[in-house]
């Protein structure tokens, strides 16, 4: 996941950045179809508008907002910049060097720099998801602490994200290639021991530390809300004049019923959207990138890398329009989200017979 190698047979390593597969590994070189370099181009294009509207969107309504901001709302801008690196840096980069057809026409330094932040905007988002399930954890878990400092940890992020970035200069270099300069990986020459080195170092920076953090984070988030919501045990006098349909009725988080303000649920409910699309869009990839770097590579496991190394920058893009649903009054975009659910729910009311509606209209409690 470290590296965009264009002498190999992975279309995944055009989009996600660090693979490389046993082509490479042996030497060997081999060309793309056009057609697959016509795809590739087309599909990074419509990614990176996507994620360059929705970014500058969020960014645009949270800084020229007129409402009132919440440290939630500085890491949330944190992140769609860290998303708009992803686009400039990593899409739009790659989108030139497809269309020069992997040709390196700068320096062998500028081929380092330029490898270094392809990975910084990668790195950088997954650090603020990151700090955003751990500041969301502090409230929550601990609401009359002192609020974490959302700017420190913020800069901690971007400089851990340059700092974890460095090693691609050490890894990539310009080497000539059937006449004609080309911006490779050094793994060609080593043993193999030193690729699988790299990429455990790639998936645990990218990844799985951040992964850890954000599974540890929410587990404590769900087990204190769930303490919270407890029903209240009350008294023999009292428990014989309640209805006991009203005592068994399972509670919701809801602003009528929640020691938790709306507000955070609400945000809560946003964070953890995210964060569920940041796990979505990048375990799958980092399994199967893990098995072929310490196994064998089959014809499969590059046409899934592949398919599944899209959805890895994918997530920059589909970011902002959570922020999107969740915070604004767009009642179209709101309405487009939910049309697919509305007529789910509509077939299976479809499906109910009256005798059956009747009976759970009579017994419902509200």
């Amino acid at each position: 996941f470290f590296m965009l190698d264009s002498g190999h047979t992975n279309v995944s390593t055009l989009v996600a950045n660090w693979n490389l597969s046993t082509h490479i590994l042996k030497g060997n070189v081999t060309e793309m179809p056009v057609y697959n370099r016509r795809i590739r181009i087309i599909s990074l294009t419509v990614i990176f508008a996507i994620a360059l509207v929705g970014n500058s969107t969020v960014l645009h309504k949270i800084c020229c907002g007129k409402s009132k901001k919440r440290k939630i709302d500085f890491l949330i801008t944190n992140l769609a910049l860290a998303d708009v690196c992803v686009s400039v840096m990593t899409l739009l980069s790659q989108i030139i060097w497809e269309v020069l057809e992997d040709e390196w026409l700068a320096g062998d330094l500028a081929c380092r720099v330029f490898k270094i932040f392809q990975v910084f905007g990668l790195i950088a988002s997954s650090n603020i998801i990151a700090i955003i399930a751990l500041e969301r954890h502090h409230v929550i878990v601990h609401p009359l602490e002192s609020p974490l400092p959302a700017k420190l940890l913020a800069s901690l992020g971007w400089l851990a994200a340059l700092l974890l970035s460095i090693p691609q200069a050490f890894v990539f270099k310009v080497i000539q290639a059937k006449d004609k300069a080309k911006c490779l990986s050094v793994f060609a020459n080593l043993p193999t021991w030193h690729f699988q080195v790299y990429i455990i170092y790639g998936s645990i920076t990218a990844f799985f530390l951040p992964f850890c953090i954000l599974c540890v984070a929410y587990t404590r988030i769900l087990w204190t809300i769930w303490r919270k919501e407890q029903p209240v045990e009350i008294g023999y006098e009292e428990s014989r004049c309640a209805d006991p349909k009203y005592l068994r009725r399972p509670v919701k988080i809801t602003a009528t019923n929640s020691s938790i303000p709306r507000a955070k649920i609400k945000t809560l409910k946003m964070t953890l959207v995210i964060i569920i699309l940041f796990i979505i869009c990048g375990l799958p990839y980092f399994i199967i990138e893990m098995k072929v770097a310490f196994g064998s590579s089959t014809h499969l496991d590059e046409v899934v890398t592949a398919v599944l190394g899209i959805f890895v920058v994918t997530n920059s893009a589909v970011n902002p329009y959570v922020y999107l649903f969740f915070k604004t009054n767009n009642v179209l975009l709101r309405k487009l989200l939910a049309y697919p659910w509305r007529k789910v729910e509509q077939s299976a009311g479809a499906t109910t017979t009256p005798a059956f509606a009747a009976r759970s209209a009579q017994s419902s409690p509200y």
